[in-house]
């Protein structure tokens, strides 16, 4: 079953779009040299094969999401790109918490 949805971290649901983990993939790949568009692509469809597979009825989350993005980096060998990756979600996820805190 092909995931038609995804669960935001607010909770709400919104239409799953490839092409947007596509472009974060590509940015993060250029960032660190290790790849360009074709290997987005090619990333892309292993991270939406694996959704199909993991998730059946259930919507999967930004954050479930976000994981399996990090392990295919790190299975296909672009570990310089999974960490800028990882470091990237790590400042994001505080800046959020900063957001929270200030109101």
């Amino acid at each position: 079953m092909a995931t038609k949805q995804i669960k935001k971290r607010d909770g709400r649901m919104v239409v799953f779009e490839p092409k947007k983990i596509e472009a974060v993939i590509l940015k993060a790949g250029q960032a660190t040299g290790e790849f360009e568009k074709k290997e987005a692509k090619r990333l892309v469809g292993i991270v939406v094969a694996i959704l199909g597979k993991t998730n059946g009825k259930h919507v999967p989350q930004v954050e479930q999401i976000q994981d399996i993005v990090e392990r295919v980096l790190m299975a296909a060998g672009h570990y310089e790109t999974a960490k800028a990756f990882i470091l990237y979600r790590e400042r994001h996820a505080k800046e959020r918490q900063a957001r929270q805190v200030i109101g």
